[in-house]
């Protein structure tokens, strides 16, 4: 594989994700080794978390990524590159004061954070800082939780009665991965692919 093929780490990613075992394991978080991500399943929350930030920037807007090194952080990383953002990466070691220039200093559309407590370091500041009070009226805090895409379908299957291998929740799961809610999502497939509870 020769890295000067690729543009950027989305270009090598993706292509990386066409040739793998879709069910190989591409991530493990070391503080965790349970909590393992699959190339299919961070292909769909990679697109699906991108669909989301689109939402709220505009191309070549700035996205600062406060996070702990993490499975989540290379998946909002891609995200905010699929969504035609540009990553500021930012140490969870900083100081509120550091937080507020480099807020100031590059004005992001959004600020994704790990936890409440990075969350907490820049929410007070709000007041104070213009950088801040643009990228809060723009829906743009958010923790980086990882959605494991499987268990959120089969939560929902059992919810509403479907069989797991029904065509509806193949369809459910390929709309979700495009960035679509659960609800429209499984509104579509409906449309597409009726289910009824007595099936």
């Amino acid at each position: 594989m020769k890295l000067k093929n690729f543009n950027n780490l989305l270009d090598l990613f993706f292509d990386q994700y066409n040739k793998q075992d879709k069910n190989k394991i591409f991530l493990t978080n070391l503080g965790n080794p349970k909590h393992k991500l699959s190339w299919e399943k961070t292909y769909l929350i990679v697109n699906h978390l991108s669909n989301n930030i689109s939402k709220d920037i505009k191309l070549g807007d700035r996205c600062i990524l406060i996070s702990e090194n993490r499975p989540e952080w290379l998946i909002s990383d891609l995200a905010i590159m699929l969504a035609g953002g540009i990553s500021v990466p930012s140490y969870t070691t900083y100081t509120t004061k550091d937080y507020e220039y480099i807020i100031n200093d590059c004005e992001p559309s959004i600020v994704i954070v790990s936890n409440d407590d990075q969350f907490k370091k820049i929410k007070d500041r709000r007041d104070e800082s213009k950088g801040m009070e643009k990228a809060m009226g723009r829906r743009a805090y958010a923790s980086v939780k990882t959605m494991d895409i499987d268990d959120r379908m089969k939560a929902h299957a059992k919810k509403h009665g479907i069989d797991m291998r029904h065509k509806h929740m193949r369809l459910m799961k390929k709309y979700v991965g495009e960035g679509m809610s659960f609800t429209k999502a499984h509104n579509r497939a409906q449309k597409e692919a009726p289910v009824n509870k007595d099936e």
